[in-house]
């Protein structure tokens, strides 16, 4: 279990740095192959054209973002902390959000979640009243979308978890006043990433 949630504390720099850029290329295989695209730090979505170096870039966005967040952070926090330890936290902390794109081989998961966001707009327009949109949906789509919305919240989850460890372990946080400054600056860096894959044209 340790080395699924907490890998920082057993092996050295180097080798989480290679395994995070290791992580950082199967990503943009994935997201390019599968019509995946991490347009966010927290966000990973399907779209219905083809993609090439749009994940790729999009992972450097997000690297570059919780960089410049955590480790001013960490930083403040303990003067030893190494930018390596963050690096390597950085790149190896996403690898829960490269398994999802592989739920959209055939862009499959796009075909079913499209449809539904179309139709809660267009019940939007017209009443409203979601209720009566579900209803036009098929119902095994919907569990299908259930299953991988849990499945997405448990990368979402573990993203974190490691983000949080490999963090910790770089910047020795122990007060809860230090563990909130960490909550926040995921925050910041999510609207840094935003803002830059929003503006940035690739």
């Amino acid at each position: 279990m340790k080395i699924i949630f907490n890998p920082f504390e057993k092996y050295p720099e180097k080798a989480l740095l290679t395994l995070g850029l290791l992580f950082l290329i199967a990503g943009s295989f994935t997201g390019a192959i599968f019509q995946a695209r991490y347009d966010g730090v927290l966000d990973t979505h399907f779209v219905p054209q083809k993609l090439t170096v749009q994940p790729f870039i999009d992972i450097i966005i997000n690297t570059v973002s919780l960089f410049v967040v955590l480790y001013p952070a960490g930083y403040y926090v303990n003067r030893k902390s190494r930018p390596i330890d963050f690096l390597s936290t950085i790149l190896i902390a996403p690898a829960p959000f490269y398994i999802l794109p592989l739920f959209n081989i055939n862009n499959f998961m796009y075909s079913i979640t499209a449809p539904l966001e179309q139709s809660i707009t267009n019940g939007k327009n017209m009443s409203g009243d979601y209720s009566a949109t579900f209803t036009l949906v098929d119902p095994i789509a919907l569990i299908i979308i259930l299953v991988f919305s849990l499945i997405a919240l448990g990368t979402l989850v573990w993203f974190v978890v490691l983000l949080y460890n490999g963090y910790k372990t770089a910047a020795n946080i122990k007060t809860t006043g230090q563990k909130v400054f960490f909550g926040a600056a995921i925050i910041f860096a999510e609207i840094i990433s935003k803002f830059l894959i929003s503006v940035i044209p690739y």
